[in-house]
């Protein structure tokens, strides 16, 4: 995935604290991220971190994910690389772990619809 495909861009010595971003495309965060994020595709670079609400289709996870107390939604699938880690409430559709990565929480799998 190259940087140009992403409609908003954090890096690795940025941060946006509080935030509320509705992304209509994709989202990838090299540096920190608090709030609350919705968007397509939300790719955690391995120095990334978002704490907050997320509610994406697709989530890649390099860094680290937290819920905060708040909910972590994934309608198509969740990727957590092996330098990866989620925590927190976390419902999703399918989920992919690679071996190193590290998933604590409460998981809950999304319905589909038939």
């Amino acid at each position: 995935m190259a940087d140009d495909k992403f409609e908003l861009y954090v890096g690795k010595s940025s941060k946006l604290e509080n935030t509320m971003l509705n992304i209509e495309g994709q989202a990838k965060i090299d540096g920190l991220v608090s709030g609350e994020l919705k968007t397509k595709l939300l790719h955690i670079g391995e120095g990334g971190k978002v704490i907050g609400k997320v509610d994406a289709e697709l989530i890649v996870v390099d860094g680290t994910l937290e819920s905060a107390d708040q909910e972590i939604t994934s309608s198509v699938k969740i990727s957590v690389n092996a330098t990866g880690k989620i925590a927190g409430n976390i419902s999703y559709t399918s989920l992919e772990c690679q071996e190193g990565a590290i998933i604590q929480g409460n998981l809950s799998i999304l319905k589909t619809k038939s």
